[in-house]
């Protein structure tokens, strides 16, 4: 394999940092360490704790989950983890509580019978299965489902793809019975977490990730509130400890404090990696610390970033032009290898490949968000209101939410800085603050 086919794979964007690629990030993102964070709220806890987790789709959440679920398996007081990617049950545009409680008692049960031989049965949900099974499988297909519970993860992430027809006979069939299938579900993991103990685990935990994808839409609004507001409910009364991702837009919405009553604290956030200050002059340790993501990459491919790139400058503009968003680092720099046969990626092709998300976003941004952005960009404290369209581009990524000393900030995303439309607003809203 060629040196850019080597790069080109051990930048996957779509699979974790490979052994030995994890960067600590904390210190340009204003935050104390998340893992330690999560992970002592649930030894601390008495009772099941639900940590809600939040931050900018593709900013390291999922990479911070997965090690907290390691931290979570050693010392003296270790727990039993089970990891989630709900985007692989969940549709993102439509979705109901039900099949979030259906997945974790499927994903439980398979995690359990493979790492630790625990059977989980419930006579309850067998009959369930045998009412709804007809819905969406074939006979062939049924018969290669060994494990009891766990065909609810294969129902549910076949209820993800199905046709609405047979997801609404689905939906119709369970939701009359949610009180009855939550009893159920609780009384299966206070059986999980029984035999859990007979192995020297202290408890269950559940880490959900990916929820923070969800996404309302013109045709289902409040799809996000009603998952985790009207359905929190029944989300916070799962009978252990419980870390869910929530989309950021709901965390600044007018429902922040119904959320930390219903869960019982405030969300932890994980901001981008500060890449620049306020004032847009470069911040030289987060750009550090963004080469340092994608130099351990190398570094595992035996290449060294000298051999990269042609300049340490054209290093640095990748990184900042990532915002120090962590998948957009990685994604660029995918990119940009479009545009060599050999190595050095050279300034040109980096910008090339810039170029192309630059040219995504100028289709994607609604033209009442121009002056908006601009304003933002104007603004010397960073600041954004409270309101739908602010939080719709925080969901987009056209606004990164940074952190420092504890302070949230905002800026627009570098790549809309480079946009025309961006730059004419900018220029018309400065034009019209001098009075001219």
């Amino acid at each position: 394999m060629d040196k850019v086919a080597a790069l080109f794979n051990i930048c996957d964007p779509l699979k974790p940092p490979p052994k030995g690629a994890y960067v600590e990030l904390c210190q340009a993102r204003g935050e104390s360490q998340v893992v330690p964070i999560l992970a002592k709220g649930i030894r601390r806890a008495e009772s099941n704790n639900y940590l809600l987790f939040s931050g900018h789709p593709g900013s390291g959440k999922s990479t911070e989950l997965r090690r907290l679920c390691e931290n979570l398996k050693t010392g003296d007081s270790r727990f039993f983890p089970v990891y989630m990617d709900a985007d692989e049950y969940i549709n993102r545009l439509d979705v109901d509580v039900t099949d979030i409680l259906l997945m974790i008692v499927g994903i439980v049960a398979e995690s359990l019978r493979n790492e630790e031989e625990i059977s989980l049965k419930s006579p309850y949900l067998e009959k369930r299965w045998e009412e709804l099974k007809e819905f969406l499988f074939t006979d062939v297909e049924i018969e290669k489902i060994e494990v009891p519970l766990a065909k609810y993860a294969k129902l549910i992430a076949k209820l993800k793809r199905a046709d609405n027809d047979s997801r609404n006979k689905v939906r119709d069939k369970l939701s009359p019975q949610l009180p009855s299938i939550l009893g159920e579900i609780n009384i299966i993991l206070e059986r999980a977490k029984v035999e859990l103990k007979k192995k020297d685990y202290r408890g269950l935990v559940l880490v959900i990730d990916n929820l923070e994808k969800l996404r309302d839409q013109p045709n289902k609004p409040d799809l996000c509130q009603r998952i985790f507001i009207n359905g929190g409910e029944q989300l916070s009364a799962i009978s252990t400890h419980v870390v869910f991702t929530i989309p950021l837009p709901l965390i600044h919405s007018p429902q922040h404090t119904s959320l930390v009553s219903i869960y019982g604290q405030e969300p932890i956030i994980l901001p981008m990696v500060k890449v620049e200050e306020k004032n847009l002059e470069p911040y030289e340790n987060g750009l550090e610390l963004m080469q340092e993501v994608l130099r351990r990459r190398f570094n595992i491919s035996e290449i060294g970033d000298s051999e990269v790139f042609d300049s340490l400058d054209t290093f640095k503009y990748l990184c900042q032009m990532s915002g120090g968003h962590v998948k957009n680092l990685i994604v660029y720099f995918r990119t940009a290898s479009d545009y060599i046969e050999s190595l050095p990626f050279t300034i040109s092709a980096v910008k090339k490949g810039v170029q192309r998300h630059i040219n995504a976003y100028s289709r994607s941004i609604p033209e009442k968000n121009w002056e908006l952005l601009a304003k933002l960009h104007l603004n010397p404290n960073k600041q954004i209101p409270n309101d739908d369209d602010h939080r719709e581009m925080l969901g987009d990524l056209s606004i990164l939410e940074y952190m420092n000393g504890g302070e949230p900030w905002h800026s627009v995303n570098p790549v809309v800085r480079e946009l025309a439309k961006f730059k004419s607003a900018v220029e018309k809203l400065s034009d019209s603050q001098k009075g001219l």
